[in-house]
């Protein structure tokens, strides 16, 4: 876990005296953190200057790896010329104030960050009061632009939210015009074969991206005596075959005719096994039924490998209506 991460889960699970502790221990800004002093909170909406800060360090954390706001900390420069928390500063109507941010998370970044969250801890000398803290995970829809005023980029380098450069934005840009590949995995009934279930899982390639994946492909390593059928018709041309085993396994390639559209998938094959029925119950959840290797490759798209254990659990879910 990352250290946002880590932080927002301890200051969920332990409140008002994880956040003391930040003080205690002079906590600095870093890349993955920031804190916001926020002076007393009145219903009378959100100051442009919150608005203005909000949307910049939603733009900068989605850009980056992600990080934390904490409203209602005073931070200065230390020893070390770093910003690091110097006081605790309890917001007044903490629940007008969270309602507030609560409503603004999807006006303050284009595109919206699906993830942005707002946790409220209450001081323990005054529940009219406390802090904010505001869980900004990394975008995948990068890059992501403040929206408020001039509408920029940002991004989070050291203790501060910078400007994106130019030549950095084109590289996002570009990043972001590709395609994303992904296994494509759904279990079925193959009917009943001399008393035995058969169960069939169709493999595929799924693009969640942006653009065409092209030139797909991908080879399929059985493990655990599975059985690949070469025989049969399948969604891409087989070009090499090994035995159980080994390093070949099945390698299906496309070529210049065959693509994968954005938010789509191409099926591959069928893979099959058959089973007693009576063990299709909850007592055999983890009965493994199909467990294989796989790469996925593509025209400018980094290859993707994993591994892959299908279980009763699995198609029982898959299945289920």
């Amino acid at each position: 876990m990352k250290f946002h991460d880590i932080l927002y889960t301890e200051i969920k699970e332990q409140g008002w005296e994880r956040i003391l502790r930040l003080k205690n221990n002079e906590q600095e800004e870093n890349n993955n953190l920031e804190f916001k002093l926020i002076y007393d909170f009145k219903d009378k909406g959100l100051s442009s200057d919150v608005k203005k800060n909000f949307a910049k360090s939603s733009s900068a954390f989605s850009n980056a790896s992600g990080g934390l706001v904490i409203w209602g900390i005073d931070c200065r420069k230390g020893k070390d010329g770093i910003d690091c928390v110097k006081e605790i500063k309890p917001i007044t109507n903490i629940r007008g104030f969270f309602n507030e941010m609560k409503g603004e998370i999807n006006n303050v970044v284009e595109p919206i960050n699906p993830g942005i969250e707002h946790h409220m801890v209450l001081s323990d000398n005054d529940s009219n009061k406390g802090v904010l803290v505001t869980y900004i995970p990394e975008s995948d829809l990068s890059p992501i632009r403040a929206m408020f005023r001039d509408n920029r980029y940002y991004i989070r380098t050291g203790e501060s939210s910078q400007l994106v450069p130019h030549n950095m934005l084109r590289q996002m840009f570009a990043a972001k015009q590709k395609p994303k590949a992904e296994i494509f995995l759904k279990m079925k009934s193959n009917g009943t074969i001399g008393g035995k279930t058969g169960i069939a899982v169709t493999v595929g390639i799924e693009n969640t991206g942006q653009t065409l994946l092209k030139y797909p492909a991908i080879r399929i390593i059985p493990k655990n005596g599975l059985q690949i059928d070469k025989h049969r018709k399948t969604g891409l041309p087989i070009k090499i075959t090994g035995t159980e085993g080994s390093s070949l396994g099945c390698f299906y390639v496309g070529g210049i005719d065959h693509v994968v559209y954005p938010n789509s998938y191409l099926p591959i094959i069928d893979l099959e096994n058959e089973v007693e029925p009576k063990i299709l119950n909850d007592e055999h959840l983890d009965t493994e039924l199909f467990k294989f290797k796989y790469e996925i490759y593509g025209e400018d798209f980094s290859t993707q490998e994993g591994n892959i254990s299908l279980t009763i659990s699995d198609y029982i879910k898959d299945t289920a209506f």
